[in-house]
């Protein structure tokens, strides 16, 4: 080393060399996250669509109603089914054929409710949300279908004074019941 000369400093080309190395480091994470944040995006878009064709199938099938001619409330329903894309299809029975046509699906005092719809392999009891029968023809689990026990208020059809939380019931072909949703 010559005297008086400037010495290297060795830390700093260490660091610079820690630094570099670092830096390339660096860049493959970069680019491996964009990667994966494009394969996120991708498998995002997937599953998007996926829903979507589900959930254009599930409105292509025609819900085929059963009510009381007087029931003012299940026209309410029948309403809000259409409004949310189905197609709806409703017959006036006598309450002896409904009771008929609530036993042969199924259907016990705990379940039952106004009027009892039909569609895609499923029953539906009462004033279950259009989004809820949504799900259930797109998740198709192994169940007789689902209900709104009773006479929610602020349940779709249900509308007026006040508004009441309640669960949309999983049927299971054994007749347990199970929450399938909480509105």
């Amino acid at each position: 080393m010559v005297e008086g000369a400037e010495q290297p400093d060795i830390f700093n080309v260490r660091g610079a060399i820690a630094t570099r190395s670092n830096h390339g480091v660096g860049a493959a994470q970069d680019a491996r996250r964009k990667m994966e944040d494009t394969m996120n995006w991708r498998q995002l878009l997937f599953s998007s669509a996926m829903v979507a064709l589900s959930a254009s199938a599930a409105l292509a099938q025609t819900v085929e109603v059963f009510k009381d001619a007087n029931c003012g409330c299940c026209g309410g329903w029948i309403a809000h089914m259409r409004e949310n894309g189905f197609t709806v299809t409703a017959a006036n029975v006598t309450p002896e054929r409904m009771d008929e046509i609530k036993a042969k699906a199924g259907l016990t005092e705990n379940t039952s409710s106004c009027h009892t719809a039909f569609v895609g392999g499923y029953f539906v009891e009462g004033h279950v949300p259009a989004q809820d029968v949504i799900r259930l023809l797109a998740e198709r689990p192994d169940a007789m279908g689902v209900t709104a026990p009773g006479m929610p208020l602020g349940s779709p059809g249900m509308d007026g004074a006040g508004v009441e939380p309640y669960k949309v019931l999983l049927v299971l072909d054994s007749g347990r019941t199970e929450v399938f949703a909480s509105h």
